[in-house]
């Protein structure tokens, strides 16, 4: 029997008094009702595993309530509804006493986690039902603190609200981070940004949207090393479920933080081609795009999922020459191709080179190839 390995402190109280609540129903608990609520307090229990919920009902049915509530099973939860009159003082402190004694007494007996909420005020104008969603919506504070914890709440949860998507900085910081492999860094901003909360919490459907937002730029970074495959891919999307559907946050962020350290191990290993892939994308972008006046090395960079910084970098020391020297290498070659198989005046070819006029582009020219536009064309024509 449970009720034989309850403390012999609990077995020495008076024997349990049914208070008699008869209209305490799942009715009165979903359907609003304006006359019933002003002084039931609630109990919310709720196991990490829903299966097992059938031992905590047993262990609920057996327990030594000295005034037994109303107890009623739901599909994910249980609730105890308990009835004080005026005259019993300071109810939230025998709920407190008695739903630490449950959580401590079912931690001895079962292993499995456990979320406990108590409800407790006496506004008349709360129904039991809207006492019942408050109740409910404060679970979801586990989120934070995680199962095997007592949250008491007095009245509705009322969260914060947050912008939950990275914003340009964030962006361009977490792309810098994950090109660089810095774990420490990635390490620390995660715990700042999503562990150690305290009330006011933020909603946590908008943690778990910014959290898909970080992930959105790991998968970029992933594509960017062609890491989206075998493995790794199927991880990335155990990972993506965890966010959407774990119920606590620290776990989140430990398997996401494990992830990661995965995908730089993998990008790593294969980081001398994946950054000779990134040149040859980046070349083949130039030569579509050089005849655009306004190309930029961030536009490049972007294209190629790299920081400016960085993409300039490793453009120096694979390729030996800096962006602006490649950009214009490519325009001088392309000016010499139409200067020798067309017949377009100057100006035409500087607007098809990219150049922004026809004295900088002869100007550039000739500093590139000691003669002017006009002499090279008429040189090669003798």
């Amino acid at each position: 029997m449970l009720q034989g390995r309850f403390k012999k402190t609990e077995e020495k109280q008076a024997p349990s008094a049914q208070i008699e609540v008869p209209s305490v129903s799942y009715s009165s608990l979903f359907v609003h009702q304006e006359t019933l609520g002003a002084n039931f307090r609630l109990m919310l229990m709720q196991l990490e595993n829903s299966k097992k919920q059938p031992i905590l009902l047993s262990f609920l049915q057996e327990y030594p309530f000295k005034n037994r509530p109303v107890v009623l099973p739901l599909s994910d939860m249980i609730v105890s509804v308990f009835s004080f009159d005026n005259q019993q003082p300071q109810p939230l402190k025998q709920l407190k006493h008695i739903g630490n004694r449950i959580l401590t007494e079912w931690e001895e007996q079962f292993s499995e986690p456990m979320s406990l909420v108590l409800y407790d005020t006496n506004d008349p104008l709360l129904s039991l039902n809207e006492k019942y969603l408050h109740a409910k919506q404060a679970l979801e504070i586990r989120f934070f603190k995680g199962y095997r914890q007592l949250s008491v709440i007095e009245d509705k949860v009322n969260w914060v609200m947050i912008d939950p998507f990275l914003t340009p900085s964030e962006q361009r910081e977490w792309i810098d981070m994950l090109n660089e492999g810095d774990r420490d860094k990635i390490k620390q901003w995660m715990y700042k940004e999503f562990l150690n909360k305290a009330d006011p919490y933020p909603e946590p459907g908008l943690l778990r949207t910014r959290l898909t937002s970080l992930l959105a730029q790991v998968r970029r970074f992933m594509k960017s090393f062609y890491l989206d495959e075998g493995m790794l891919e199927r991880r990335y999307h155990q990972v993506f479920e965890s966010i959407l559907y774990n119920p606590i946050l620290y776990r989140i962020v430990q398997e996401l933080l494990l992830f990661l350290y995965e995908v730089l191990d993998r990008a790593n290993n294969n980081q001398e081609n994946a950054r000779t892939d990134v040149i040859e994308q980046a070349i083949r972008y130039i030569e579509e795009n050089f005849t655009n006046p306004k190309l930029r090395l961030e536009d490049v960079a972007n294209q190629v999922n790299r920081s400016a910084a960085y993409f300039s970098s490793l453009l120096t020391k694979k390729q030996g020459s800096s962006f602006r020297q490649l950009l214009t290498k490519t325009r001088i070659n392309e000016a010499q191709r139409l200067l020798i198989d067309t017949k377009l005046s100057i100006q035409d070819v500087a607007d098809k080179t990219g150049f922004i006029n026809a004295n900088y582009f002869s100007k550039i020219f000739k500093e590139k190839t000691g003669t002017t536009p006009r002499s090279f064309r008429n040189r090669k024509k003798v």
